[in-house]
């Protein structure tokens, strides 16, 4: 049983996006804040142009040349060492004529062409324009548009899926040189991908140990387990003395009601003691008094206790608060030799460290077993489903570490810092920062300030993720429908004051449940757990 909660990791996407906080802080009023408005005015609107452009380019061909047929001849071909494919996109005459045209009409728009009325923009001649304009503005203008649209189909059309944006392989003035309108061109990009495989340096399934940073109280926690399982093993041995701090007694428990005189009254009817108890002779070992009662007594003598029951009993109830009168007979006294660590190893004919590392594996899953048991009952978060001890986090650091060899496509680990980038921002903000110093934090330089510092960990969080996902596709470790509904109601609530991209939050739901499947996977199959302490 898992229960999520969307967590900024390599998991899921960020919450939002980073520039649209960027934006929010470049200003709006003044020379900078109008030239910010243009530009960003002015990206839409080449936008638009290239979708039109788009549209038109198959209106504009024959059918014997439209625009799919050069993207079926399309050819990728993995770039060695690299995450990235090249593409070698071929395009026909028509669709550079095309092209050409539609590119002269839009430079017309915003261009004064000598002997044309502004408005008669779309019957101007190509030729002409270019002759205004200039044949190599006109050119990379149409090269600029078969570039994005002629890519984005071909990317389509063989499947590749894509990290980032395409690179071209040739520069502006290699590109114009090679262009003439109506004759067919060749067009050649590189584009990062999202690797099919990692490159294991050792495998997966080969058994690896991970430390984990045990807390002073989790050592404590410890220590006494390893005093109880002495304890377990104590040596008894009859002994002709009165009772001592440390001696085990056996004794017999009558319990009776006890008077204002402090006397004895009626039998209890409620079964309180026993025959052949034995009582350790140490403080909180018993009820209050008990043990105090018994020291330097002798084997024979009975002894009536004075008892006030605790105000709570869960197994007692009826007897909460009540003053009773215990009747408890000494049968014998015999002394208890706590056997050292080490002679305990040698009664359980088994190394020291052998009972030590039982010892942890035994608190461990102890302290699992209650983490969730608390998650399916108060529906906690996914972090504190894993115990005070994770070791996810560790699992995945070896599995990185396994894969290092692996190339990353650089727009990936770029975009991931933007993430996280954004991510400090919004916890900057939230927690009083002011938007001056955000303001001075957002621009080119202080990105690439954090990008240089969080880098390692992004390029160590995008391996791990590959590595899971060969591990679940290799021991086919799947999420099933019904752990997807059930969680993503739990986001629903999470998040029912806003809205939510359902298809988005599936995806991070599955990939966040085959990452825990996956560690857990190697917990019980291939990690072994080795524990250091360190001070709270």
């Amino acid at each position: 049983m898992y229960s999520l909660v969307f967590i900024t990791s390599i998991w899921s996407a960020a919450p939002f996006d980073c520039w649209p906080l960027i934006r929010s802080a470049v200003p709006t009023q003044g020379p900078r804040g109008r030239r910010a408005i243009l530009k960003r005015n002015e990206g839409k609107r080449q936008r638009g142009f290239v979708r039109n452009v788009a549209q038109k380019l198959e209106s504009k061909v024959g059918d014997a040349d439209k625009l799919s047929s050069s993207v079926t001849r399309a050819r990728a071909e993995l770039v060695p060492n690299a995450s990235a494919v090249k593409l070698t996109i071929p395009v026909s005459g028509a669709t550079t004529k095309a092209a050409f045209k539609a590119s002269a009409k839009e430079l017309a728009k915003t261009h004064v062409i000598p002997g044309w009325r502004k408005k008669d923009f779309a019957k101007i001649p190509a030729g002409v324009v270019a002759r205004t304009v200039g044949p190599e503005v006109v050119k990379a203008k149409a090269i600029e548009t078969l570039s994005e649209v002629e890519t984005r189909a071909a990317i389509t059309a063989l499947g590749v899926k894509a990290v980032g944006q395409a690179r071209l392989l040739s520069t502006p003035t290699e590109l114009s040189g090679k262009f003439d309108p109506g004759k067919d061109w060749e067009l050649q990009v590189q584009i990062d991908i999202w690797p099919e495989e990692p490159k294991w340096s050792v495998p997966y399934f080969e058994p690896f140990a991970i430390q984990i940073e045990r807390s002073e109280s989790e050592h404590r926690l410890r220590q006494d387990a390893m005093t109880a399982l002495r304890e377990r093993y104590a040596r008894i041995e009859g002994v002709d003395r009165v009772a001592a701090l440390g001696d085990s007694c056996l004794v017999d428990v009558a319990a009776f009601e006890r008077r204002e005189t402090n006397e004895k009254g009626n039998p209890l009817e409620v079964s309180v003691g026993g025959e052949s108890l034995e009582i350790i002779l140490e403080d909180g070992k018993f009820l209050p008094g008990v043990v105090e009662a018994l020291v330097g007594q002798k084997a024979g003598t009975v002894v009536d206790i004075p008892v006030d029951m605790p105000t709570q009993l869960r197994r007692q109830p009826l007897l909460a608060g009540k003053q009773l009168m215990l009747e408890v007979k000494l049968k014998s006294v015999r002394r208890r030799a706590v056997p050292s660590p080490e002679e305990l190893a040698n009664d359980m004919n088994a190394t020291l460290d052998a009972i030590e590392r039982k010892i942890d594996d035994t608190l461990f899953t102890a302290q699992q077993q209650q983490q969730q048991q608390q998650q399916q009952k108060n529906d906690l978060n996914v972090s504190d489903r894993v115990s005070a001890v994770s070791i996810n986090d560790e699992i995945e650091k070896v599995l990185a570490d396994r894969v290092a060899e692996t190339p990353l496509p650089p727009d990936m680990v770029v975009e991931v810092a933007k993430q996280k980038f954004a991510v400090m921002l919004a916890d900057m903000r939230s927690r009083g920062t002011p938007d001056t110093e955000l303001k001075e934090m957002i621009s080119p330089g202080g990105f690439d300030k954090y990008r240089t510092v969080i880098q390692p960990s992004v390029e160590r969080e995008l391996r791990a993720k590959l590595a899971v996902q060969h591990i679940a596709k290799d021991q086919n470790i799947q999420v099933s429908q019904e752990e997807i509904d059930e969680q993503l109601k739990v986001v629903k609530v999470q998040y029912k004051a806003s809205k939510i991209d359902e298809e988005k939050a599936i995806e991070r739901i599955i990939n966040e449940l085959t990452r825990l499947k996956v560690c857990d996977y190697l917990l019980n199959n291939v990690a072994a757990i080795a524990f250091e302490t360190a001070s709270d």
